[in-house]
């Protein structure tokens, strides 16, 4: 339908709901803010603080005759997306019929995993006959979903990139390890000790530099992100990414191909000091000594 706002006219999507049924209970328990009569339109919280509106609105029926209606807003919503928040009214399953001759009707499903919508979606399209439209969550913001791909994979590039100028640290302090343990590398040649024991000492402190900076960042990262989902605070153009803060999930499947990459590199950088050291005889590392 088409709202009124002071001078302006607005297209809004209008959603009914059976309010009688559990499912329409639950939506009213878990997203309504507040309440201010029995009957009427639930607005989303933008909308309201944009309009300023407040206990009507205006609107025009999709009828073959337009004409200006008010009618009292019902209650207060806030999903925490922006279209919704923004372009969606909500009332009863009923009052949305009489609203407009031209509506459909759509089942919403509710699942337990939502990223296995699409397998869904496919066992409803071959199980039932042509005609119906199936969406999922997934198709709505496919755009968005786009987007986050190509962040990720930046972002990906972005760490392998900072894991790499982290690396040449791990490298010179291992350089000027080499240099400053020289003699003492010739004491334990001179003792018996062989390259490849020589190698392995200098390759394992690589790797536990590399062991303490993962455990660090790890600690660091996954506190921050726990902080994220307990108190959101990075506010979000609600325009553009279509909610208001910044969502945080974690995927340990990543978290593990970054800390094992992390140590790849670790232990890649620490190879040629120690091969280096490895390399040192016993008579030229004692020579100045």
């Amino acid at each position: 339908m088409f709202a009124k706002f002071g001078d302006t006219i607005n297209p809004l999507l209008v959603k009914g709901i059976d309010f009688k049924s559990k499912e329409g209970q639950h939506f009213l328990n878990e997203y309504v803010l507040d309440t201010f009569s029995e009957d009427g339109f639930f607005i989303g919280e933008n909308l309201r603080l944009r309009f300023r509106l407040d206990k009507e609105i205006e609107y025009y029926p999709l009828k073959k005759k337009l004409a200006l209606k008010k009618d009292s807003i019902r209650g207060v919503f806030s999903v925490g997306l922006h279209d919704v928040d923004n372009y969606m009214l909500i009332a009863d399953l009923e009052k949305v019929r009489s609203l407009s001759p031209n509506y459909h009707y759509s089942l919403g499903l509710k699942i337990k995993d939502p990223f296995s919508a699409n397998e869904l979606k496919s066992k409803i399209l071959s199980n039932f006959s042509e005609g119906y439209y199936v969406s999922t969550w997934i198709d709505t913001n496919e755009a968005l979903f786009a987007t986050l791909r190509l962040e990720k994979i930046a972002l990906f590039i972005i760490l392998a990139f900072i894991a790499i100028i982290a690396s040449f640290n791990i490298f010179a302090t291992l350089s000027v390890k080499v240099v400053e343990k020289t003699k003492d590398i010739g004491i334990l040649k001179s003792l018996g000790f062989s390259s490849r024991k020589i190698i392995s000492v200098f390759t394992l402190q690589g790797l536990i530099l590399g062991i303490i900076g993962v455990i660090g960042g790890l600690a660091f990262g996954l506190g921050l992100c726990f902080i994220l989902d307990k108190y959101p605070f990075i506010r979000l153009p609600e325009d553009i990414f279509f909610t208001e803060f910044l969502p945080v999930t974690v995927d340990y499947k990543d978290i593990f191909w970054v800390g094992l990459v992390t140590l790849l590199i670790s232990f890649t950088s620490s190879l040629l000091p120690a091969f280096h050291a490895g390399r040192l005889s016993a008579c030229e590392a004692l020579r100045y000594e």
